[in-house]
């Protein structure tokens, strides 16, 4: 079964560098997984989010956020930062979350 902390830790490979696992802190530990503003449990089944949460036909619609826990290198912040001062305020920020079709 496909649980959420497994979603998790796939998000966390693509979203960071490798780390050494003898620090690295477990991806759910920093890392929040959410199905309609709804926080997932990291034990949650991919099926029970499907019957209970997402309760849609078609694929559902994960984002994850950092709690805090741990700055994460690939954040809005960072692109944010990054912007140039001349850029357009009537634009909306992005988001660090985007949206993951399972």
């Amino acid at each position: 079964m496909l649980r959420a902390r497994k979603i998790l830790g796939y998000v966390a490979d693509r979203i960071e560098p490798a780390q050494d696992p003898a620090t690295a802190m477990p991806p759910e530990e920093y890392l929040e997984l959410y199905c309609n503003n709804q926080l997932i449990p990291a034990k949650m089944t991919l099926a029970t989010i499907r019957t209970h949460i997402w309760r849609g036909g078609g694929d559902v619609l994960l984002h994850y956020k950092s709690n805090g826990k741990r700055r994460i290198l690939h954040s809005a912040e960072t692109f944010e930062s990054a912007a140039p001062e001349d850029a357009d305020a009537s634009q909306p920020a992005a988001s660090n979350s985007p949206p993951m079709a399972l």
